[in-house]
């Protein structure tokens, strides 16, 4: 899926008033996206379209952020299980964020 298809598909997903989770847990918000936009389930830090990582969060009262995080695949395998962190903050670098629902 290119980013272009991706945001197409998300545009649609917008438009519903309410998805279920699919899965219960911190990892059900990402496979539900994941399967509502058609994408293999994997659990690696490597781009899922292309040459964007879609990442979830969930925050406060089941909120979710969704944003695409736009590296190549040598930076995303060197930052694997060492997560992404700003220089001085050591926050997760936030590169677009698609949704904050």
């Amino acid at each position: 899926m290119t980013l272009n298809e991706f945001m197409k598909a998300f545009t649609k997903l917008k438009a519903k008033d309410w998805v279920q989770s699919e899965r219960r847990g911190p990892t059900g918000v990402g496979q539900t996206l994941q399967n509502l936009l058609g994408l293999p389930e994997n659990n690696i830090a490597l781009p899922d379209l292309g040459e964007a990582e879609i990442i979830h969060n969930q925050i406060l009262a089941g909120n979710i952020l969704v944003d695409l995080r736009l590296h190549d695949k040598i930076t995303s395998a060197r930052n694997h299980g060492t997560g992404f962190r700003a220089h001085e903050d050591k926050l997760p670098l936030l590169f677009q964020t698609v949704k904050d629902l």
